[in-house]
């Protein structure tokens, strides 16, 4: 089944309206879109939104496509999450619902209670990465794609993020920024529907993995500020929660108080 779109990085543009795909990614596209000369399809051009192509050529090595962008990019999706490291397959999940959705940043952090060898995992290398975050692009015809780093302890993830966590702004856009933790032991009806509406916040999630947080790394989290809400009565895998608790963070987002 085709994607919703061809994702086109910046570089790729070698001039204006014409985009040149080499390699590596002539191959992708001529497998995953079935390109063929004269072919119309969607696309989403990296740092500039979406518009139509138009297949100019096609030969061995070399994908030529006439672009035009129609449409500005999507509003961004002012959110970063902090993930505790869940085994390869689930990564290759996250990483692509993540890109499709426009998340900033996806922070994995080995935890307490999970595997110390996912850091090493391939998914993590960059073009496995890049081709993960492209087909969640392409589905979601999202613009850009996440900032990924891969912290060793969670106690050294949020050091580095500190000046955000401590002062509840995002240092990029100076805003507010909810810090929230999705938590099977919070109450039932702890929901965002409680907590007033921040004009212009931003979004920091923290996911546990599939063996959960463990009691130290919880309390780091909520002594740093997060928020516990909860993922409901049912056992969710990682990706599933995170699904579960974007599409509350949307409609918070969405809010006018």
């Amino acid at each position: 089944m085709r994607v919703n779109y061809l994702f086109i990085f910046s570089t790729e543009c070698s001039s204006e309206g014409q985009a040149l795909l080499a390699g590596e990614r002539a191959v992708y596209v001529r497998e995953q879109h079935e390109v063929y000369e004269g072919l119309s399809l969607a696309v989403v051009i990296e740092g500039r939104g979406r518009g139509t192509g138009v297949v100019s050529s096609v030969q061995g090595e070399q994908v030529s496509i006439q672009f035009q962008v129609t449409s500005a990019p999507p509003a961004p999706f002012p959110s970063r999450c902090l993930i505790g490291l869940p085994r390869p397959q689930t990564v290759k999940k996250v990483l692509e619902l993540c890109a499709a959705l426009g998340v900033d940043e996806l922070h994995f952090v080995a935890s307490e209670l999970g595997q110390k060898s996912y850091q090493s995992s391939t998914v993590f290398e960059e073009g496995e990465l890049r081709r993960l975050m492209v087909k969640g692009a392409e589905q979601g015809g999202e613009w850009r794609l996440p900032k990924v780093v891969v912290h060793s302890h969670l106690k050294k993830c949020l050091a580095e993020i500190c000046p955000l966590v401590q002062s509840g702004v995002h240092p990029a856009r100076q805003t507010t920024e909810l810090l929230l933790l999705a938590d099977t032991e919070a109450s039932f009806d702890s929901s965002l529907n409680k907590v007033p509406r921040a004009p212009g916040a931003a979004v920091l999630l923290a996911v546990g993995p599939e063996a959960g947080w463990s009691m130290e790394e919880r309390q780091m989290l909520v002594t740093r500020g997060f928020l516990s809400i909860s993922l409901g009565s049912r056992v969710l895998r990682v990706e599933q929660a995170l699904a579960f608790v974007f599409g509350q963070v949307a409609l918070y987002l969405a809010r006018e108080t």
